[in-house]
């Protein structure tokens, strides 16, 4: 029983740290996002206000000097008020999503991600509302989200990384050593240095 207690905390922890890391290196790695945000936008290209843009810019600079959003509540603040003036906004709909995730406002989180992803589906925004299913126990919409993910891009680390995280969760070591070997292959090796680490792969 002591064993498997302890075996229990081992993996929480593990996982804890590993989607820690993981945001930081991927969810927050605001050049590589920008990057991707600009091949992986719907192919309708939308112009907004100016007001709008700018709005979105400062709750955007909320993730830029720090590996989490400095004050979540203010950039959903902005981010409403982007929203308001461009209903049409995807990404905002994607950064308050991952602002409301630090508040660990699961549902709200989700809906955001979702409604971004009908008005841009793309491999990113299908990774990020796996994850946040993933935090909110719903292993199974995590495990399909991930997947579509990674068939939109098959070279989308984030979502590697974040299914293997999820397989280990689901204590499928050998795949979630190769998601995160693809994942390293892709240019993102946080994940498997961390389960190096913890000796769940070679």
């Amino acid at each position: 029983m002591k064993s498997s207690l302890l075996n229990t905390i081992i993996k929480l922890s593990f996982l804890t740290l590993l989607t820690l890391t993981l945001c930081a290196c991927s969810i927050f790695n605001v050049n590589s996002t920008k990057q991707e945000t600009q091949t992986t936008q719907a192919p309708q290209k939308q112009e907004y206000s100016q007001e709008a843009k700018d709005s979105f810019a400062l709750a955007y600079a909320l993730w830029e000097t720090e590996d989490n959003c400095s004050d979540p509540e203010q950039a959903i603040a902005l981010l409403n008020k982007v929203i308001q003036l461009e209903p049409n906004y995807a990404e905002a709909y994607l950064w308050r999503g991952l602002a409301l995730s630090e508040l660990t406002k699961w549902e709200e989180a989700f809906d955001d991600i979702t409604k971004a992803i009908r008005l841009d589906p793309s491999a990113m925004n299908y990774a990020y509302r796996g994850l946040v299913s993933m935090h909110s126990g719903n292993t199974i919409g995590a495990q399909r989200d991930l997947d579509e993910s990674i068939r939109i891009n098959p070279h989308q680390h984030r979502a590697y990384n974040f299914r293997g995280t999820l397989n280990v969760l689901l204590e499928k070591v050998e795949a979630a050593c190769e998601d995160f070997n693809k994942a390293c292959l892709n240019g993102d090796c946080g994940g498997l240095n961390l389960a190096k680490e913890a000796g769940h792969c070679l």
